[in-house]
């Protein structure tokens, strides 16, 4: 059999290449990490067949399902009438293989038809925690998923990131369930522009085009973007926007303006249902069962257990768009606030990772150290440090008083011994009332 496996470095340039040249569905919060991994991983991987086999025995055993042999095992994995499928990593078309930090559109479709035509399978489960990926071949998958409804319930499981084309995908399915911890939405699209020009000048090296038609080489690399350049390519994205914006509202029946309002945020549970993004908020051991209660197909867990899965109440497109522009709102209050200056990671995570209000937000920040300037405290690179006696003092010292001496009293506290006449009770009273400012009896 001849070897198939893609050039790793081969792989990961092709990806770059997509994601830097054409319109892109991946959270930028997320991607980063997701790319590393990519770049990291693909290394290793000498057997496409191999690399997604690792992946299915660990997929097997955070789902407790018992992988028979390959003679006997079906091609997805599979668990009591319920298929998993995973979409997990960075997304990407025409790639037939899934290797948990990359997974192609082509792998999701081949096992999803897999699926529809197996007679065992009830339901049909995307194990989902993806930032997304390309565009290309994101909105033909999802609406095959979409119409396939009919055919077979199918589940979107967040466990715990489903962003842009990832989320585009989930919103095909029957039901979008997410784990609280999880999060959902990125609705949005961008073309990202790399310019490596002035690197290439800086090696001597001059690139020029001899073309014909006025956008054949819009958006290349070695030139920056022209006013008819970028006006071009925002409308490749506002068109690919409305698009996914469109299949969204569709999939999951609310109004465009609510997809449209989001601004692309990735949000968690609790708005994301407000909005009707997701169908609940639940633990990934008992969503599946629960909708197969839901389905008939099994008798359902403990009722405490179910109430998360209750169909959240219906809300209107004015409430639905209230809500978002109340979390607008908030986002934008604990971001713009004077106390996250100097604290600018603290009052993103309260932001966008917690539900907090902007007031609470506000006295977080506002007894939180700030962001230290690591230059501040260097001292020049010809004068010795000022500090350095107070450190071999500090060395020789317990840690309570080397704590005790960062305070606003530091002589205060920690007597061994009291003034003369004085006992050890009459020592403590008085440092006390030294760093309180209050009065206190004595014994003496």
């Amino acid at each position: 059999m001849p070897n198939t496996t893609p050039k790793s470095r081969g792989l990961f340039t092709t990806i770059m290449g997509r994601l830097s040249a054409s319109e892109t569905l991946i959270s930028d919060r997320h991607a980063e990490s997701m790319l590393v991994g990519l770049l990291l991983e693909a290394d290793r991987v000498e057997d496409p067949a191999a690399a997604w086999d690792e992946v299915r025995g660990e997929l097997c055993a955070s789902w407790d399902v018992e992988d028979g042999p390959e003679t006997q095992r079906k091609p997805f994995i599979y668990r009591d009438g319920v298929a998993i499928i995973p979409v997990h990593g960075v997304l990407i078309n025409r790639f037939n293989y899934c290797w948990g930090y990359v997974t192609g559109y082509d792998f999701i479709r081949r096992q999803k038809n897999l699926a529809l035509a197996d007679p065992d399978v009830k339901l049909i489960v995307f194990d989902h925690d993806s930032p997304g990926g390309e565009a290309a071949g994101c909105d033909e998958l999802a609406r095959e998923i979409f119409q396939e409804r009919a055919t077979k319930p199918s589940m979107a499981l967040v466990n715990t990131l489903s962003a842009s084309a990832g989320y585009w995908l989930a919103a095909a399915s029957t039901r979008i369930v997410c784990a609280p911890s999880g999060t959902v939405g990125s609705i949005g699209v961008y073309i990202q522009h790399m310019m490596v020009g002035r690197m290439l000048q800086e090696l001597g090296i001059d690139m020029e085009y001899v073309k014909r038609g006025e956008y054949k080489t819009s958006g290349n690399p070695y030139e920056p973007l022209s006013e008819k350049d970028r006006a071009y390519l925002q409308e490749m994205v506002d068109e690919r926007y409305d698009e996914f914006t469109t299949s969204v509202a569709e999939f999951r029946g609310i109004e465009e303006s609510v997809a449209r309002d989001t601004e692309a945020r990735v949000m968690r549970p609790t708005e994301a249902l407000a909005l009707g993004l997701i169908d609940a908020a639940v633990s990934p051991a008992n969503a599946v069962s629960d909708f197969l209660a839901e389905l008939g197909q099994n008798e359902p867990n403990d009722p405490q257990e179910n109430e998360p899965m209750a169909d959240a109440p219906e809300m209107t497109s004015e409430q639905r768009a209230a809500v978002a522009a109340e979390t607008k709102a908030r986002i934008k209050g604990i971001m713009t606030n004077d106390a996250a200056k100097g604290r600018e990671a603290l009052a993103e995570h309260l932001a966008y990772n917690t539900e907090m209000s902007v007031n609470d937000a506000v006295a977080t920040m506002s007894v939180s150290p700030k962001a230290e300037d690591p230059a501040k405290d260097e001292p020049a690179k010809d004068e010795p440090a000022k500090d350095e006696p107070a450190k071999d003092e500090a060395k020789s010292k317990s840690n309570f008083e080397n704590a005790m001496d960062t305070g606003k009293n530091p002589d205060i506290g920690g007597s061994v011994k009291g003034e003369e006449g004085e006992d050890k009770v009459s020592t403590i009273l008085r440092d006390q009332g030294l760093a309180t400012g209050r009065k206190f009896a004595t014994t003496a």
